[in-house]
């Protein structure tokens, strides 16, 4: 289901057009599009928007360059 979602590039503009709350599954890429990281979401006081922001504040994923995410029930 996530392999069909569109790419966006990774940067807190573009992880805060996700809805807040929002909770379901991510993956984020390097420039190659190689998986970094797939992660989720089960807490709608953090949602993905939440936990995709974090991870750009603690920079987690220097090398970081791209994300998708599905969103669940």
């Amino acid at each position: 289901m996530l392999q069909e979602r569109t790419w966006y590039e990774y940067n807190r503009a573009n992880v805060s057009m996700i809805p807040r709350g929002s909770c379901g599954a991510y993956l984020v890429a390097d420039a190659n599009k190689e998986t970094l990281y797939i992660g989720s979401s089960e807490s709608k006081n953090i949602g993905i928007r939440g936990r995709l922001i974090s991870h750009i504040i603690k920079h987690r994923f220097r090398s970081a360059k791209y994300f998708k995410f599905a969103l669940g029930p």
